[in-house]
């Protein structure tokens, strides 16, 4: 899966989670990369159409970016914002990261939507 680094959105209202917004806006301002040094700092996410031989699905995924594993992930036929909230809340459960968590996506409305934010809020931040 290729990830797409154009615009990143942390929700968090923690003077840590500021901290790491604000050195991510300035590695992205010298034209840096996301970079991460251990597990669990930062996470990607994105979604993709499947093929399949009974239509097309959507999947969204979100990695680790040390590691480079699906740390959650949801198969849908729908393309909402459900899709993303499962997959986040499969990624929360199985890998319990701790405060600070970069989570890095698009700015795609099933990101946005308030059901995502209030899961991104609370675990989070």
């Amino acid at each position: 899966m290729n990830a797409v680094y154009s615009t990143a959105k942390h929700f968090s209202s923690s003077e840590q989670s500021l901290r790491n917004a604000i050195q991510l806006a300035k590695r992205r301002a010298r034209g840096s990369t996301l970079e991460s040094q251990k597990p669990d700092q930062i996470w990607i996410s994105d979604i993709a159409c499947v093929a399949t031989a009974e239509g097309w699905l959507y999947l969204a995924v979100i990695l680790d970016l040390f590691s480079r594993r699906v740390v959650g992930w949801k198969l849908g036929e729908s393309l909402e914002a459900e899709l993303v909230q499962i997959a986040l809340q499969n990624a929360l459960l199985q890998r319990r990261p701790p405060s600070g968590l970069i989570f890095h996506f698009d700015r795609g409305c099933q990101y946005t939507s308030q059901a995502v934010r209030a899961i991104s809020c609370k675990a989070l931040g």
